[in-house]
Parts: C-alpha cells; sequence; structure tokens
C-alpha cells in the first residue's frame, strides 16, 4: 500500500541502488523521494558556501552538491522513465535545473521549505543554531529564483520540513548542534507572508494541499454534500505575532518566536470535531 519510497535527510550515494529502486517503483507508478545532497562535497557542512561563511569560518555547503546530485538523478529519473520527487530544494541552480527537465517532459515534482521563501545565510551571523538546516539557508537571490519556480510551476508544492529537535541538540556549539526547524504551526503563515501577494491564495492552497496529494497519487477532497468535513479555516490577512503558546510540538526549535507575520490559521474541523488553533 506504500505510495512513495524516501530515506529523508539521507540521500542515496549509490546510483546503481536509486537505479533499481526507480525501476521497481515503475510497475506499480510510485514515487522515489530524494533528498539531494553529495555528501562528498557537503561533508561535515554546518552552512550554505557563501560571504556568510567564509566571515564566521564555518564550513560551508555549497549549492554545487545539491544541484549535482539533482542532476544525476534526472539523469536516472529519464533513463527509467519514471517518477521522482525532489525534497526541499534551496538554490537557483537546482529551480533552472529542474525547470529545464520539466520543459522536456520528464516525470519529475519538486517541493520547498517555507522557511527557505524568508530566510537568507545571513541570519547566522549570531550563530542562532535554530537557523541551522539542511538544505542550508542560501542566498537572496536563491530566495528569488525559489519564487520565481513558485510562480511558474516549476516548484510544485510548499512543505513545512518539520524537524523537532530536543532542546539538548539545539542548545550546543553551532558546530556540533542539530539541524532543523519546527514547521508546522508556521509554515503557511511562513510563506503567505513572503510570497506577499506574488501567488494568489488559491495558488497557495495549491502548493500545500493539492499537489501533495495529486503526487502521492492520494484523493483530492472536495467541499460538497456527501464529502467528509475535513477544513481548515484561515485568514490570509490577519496580522499576528508567533509566540511560544502558539507552538503545539513538543519541541521548540524555531528562530520565528517573536516574529510578525501575515495570515493565520484560526482552527480545524476534522472528525466532527472544531478545534480552535
Amino acid at each position: 500500500g506504500a505510495v512513495a519510497f524516501s530515506d529523508d535527510k539521507h540521500p542515496v550515494s549509490n546510483s546503481g541502488l536509486l537505479l533499481r529502486a526507480l525501476l521497481y517503483v515503475k510497475s506499480f507508478n510510485g514515487l522515489v523521494i530524494s533528498h539531494s545532497e553529495d555528501t562528498n562535497i557537503s561533508f561535515n557542512g554546518k552552512m550554505n558556501e557563501g560571504k556568510t561563511s567564509t566571515k564566521l569560518g564555518l564550513k560551508a555547503m555549497p549549492s554545487l552538491a545539491e544541484e549535482l546530485m539533482i542532476s544525476r538523478d534526472i539523469y536516472l529519473s529519464e533513463y527509467t522513465d519514471s517518477r521522482i520527487h525532489f525534497s526541499s530544494i534551496s538554490s537557483a541552480g537546482s529551480v533552472d535545473i529542474i525547470r529545464k527537465a520539466k520543459a522536456r517532459g520528464l516525470k519529475i515534482t519538486a517541493e520547498v521549505a517555507a522557511h527557505q521563501l524568508m530566510l537568507d545565510d545571513s541570519v547566522l551571523s549570531g550563530f542562532d543554531s535554530n537557523y541551522k538546516v539542511n538544505p542550508p539557508l542560501r542566498e537572496k537571490k536563491d530566495i528569488a529564483a525559489l519564487k520565481k519556480g513558485l510562480s511558474d510551476g516549476t516548484i510544485d508544492v510548499i512543505c513545512s520540513d518539520h524537524s523537532p529537535e530536543d532542546e539538548e541538540m539545539k542548545k550546543r556549539e553551532f558546530d556540533n548542534a542539530a539541524f532543523g526547524i519546527i514547521g508546522l504551526e508556521t509554515a503557511y503563515t511562513v510563506a503567505n507572508t513572503s510570497i506577499n501577494g506574488k501567488l494568489r491564495t488559491t495558488q497557495l492552497i495549491d502548493k500545500f494541499a493539492v499537489q501533495p496529494r495529486k503526487i502521492l497519487n492520494l484523493p483530492v477532497p472536495h467541499i460538497k454534500v456527501g464529502e467528509k468535513a475535513n477544513l481548515t479555516l484561515f485568514d490570509p490577512k490577519l496580522e499576528w505575532t508567533f509566540t511560544k503558546e502558539d507552538i503545539r510540538s513538543k519541541s521548540m526549535n524555531t528562530p520565528f518566536i517573536g516574529s510578525t507575520f501575515k495570515g493565520k490559521a484560526l482552527g480545524i474541523y476534522n472528525n466532527r470535531k472544531f478545534v480552535q488553533v
């Protein structure tokens, strides 16, 4: 019954293994989800390669590590005529590579994490480990390319990339701190604030709620008589400040506490119950 296969943040470095996986899933129209990172290049890196990493003296994770793996995976997808989905892409180069592959009609889809649309690597100047993520925060030019990729359909999905970590794994030296930001409570509002009108509300809903289901071959629910009510109520124009009290996760590894956003989920109706957020 599985519809997709992934090793989360562990890239498939063995090309033969990925080739066989793509051949196997093709028989039932399954999906391989790829974390694209050549760890021989990004090995032990802590942040994006650029001016900020040089200034801070931190070992870098160049965008080349992501783009090389995406290029390899695209070739394998084309060779096998099978579906592959790229999780949490982060660089302008990745967007360009995927755009060109899609123009050739290949079976490729991609997503971006909401925080990648708002934060660039300059926020790491204070060595706050809550900004330490994988893939790493890139530069402003990459953010612009990601937003363009969303608007022209190159990027299909906006995800939360929800990565909870306990306090002990985050409150330590930056080099030794774990990667990850929790994103369930903030994904919509961060994306809505970052996009700032460049996508219509209906397009934003499509990236969050519709395209993921289509990619995974899951039924898309509709609001109509006879359907189960599974609804999120939200105000796309409401301005509010995110606080610790808004966090429902057990983990609190987020840099957004105290940030003011535009757009908020107000409540959820599911299983015949309404829960106010």
